[in-house]
């Protein structure tokens, strides 16, 4: 059984300023949902091959649980994709943000991707994602929306 979900967001900011953002996995606790911390621990300092661990906290609603994670960058084409795949206690995860040109910005689809995971979360995880899931990763696309436009210079009449 697979699980596949998708969230798109219209950010009015170039795409070299959003790709800034989600390309460096250090930066993600600046949008993250939950508090995240992310460590380097091996290959280059970004792009493909770069390994990390990450702590996620309050990853269930009303609940101190934390996950740890094991992050490999696996794709990073500058302004189009970034993806990475994940290790953690709720499984085997393929993260992908892939990013066009929309107007004067970007259209940005965040999509997670469970590739394995223990039974509990197999069959929990479309019930989690509707009750929660979904709304922290809406919610941190809308942390890069909020963020880049912030940043964004000011555009031209």
């Amino acid at each position: 059984m697979s699980f596949v979900r998708t969230v798109t967001a219209t950010i009015d900011a170039a795409p070299e300023t959003v790709f800034a953002l989600v390309a460096d996995l250090t930066r993600h606790p600046e949008w993250a949902d939950q508090h995240l911390t992310v460590h380097h621990t091996a290959g280059p300092d970004h792009g493909p091959g770069a390994e990390y661990t990450t702590r996620a906290s309050h990853i269930l609603p009303h609940t101190t649980k934390s996950a740890n994670g094991h992050v490999v960058v696996r794709e990073s084409t500058p302004l189009r994709r970034f993806t990475y795949e994940c290790w953690d206690e709720g499984g085997h995860y393929l993260w992908t943000f892939d990013l066009e040109p929309s107007g004067t910005g970007t259209r940005l689809s965040h999509t997670v991707q469970r590739l394995t995971g223990p039974l509990p979360v197999r069959v929990l995880q479309p019930l989690m994602w509707k009750t929660f899931g979904g709304a922290q990763v809406r919610h941190g696309v809308a942390n890069i929306k909020a963020r880049t436009e912030a940043t964004a210079p000011a555009h031209q009449s």
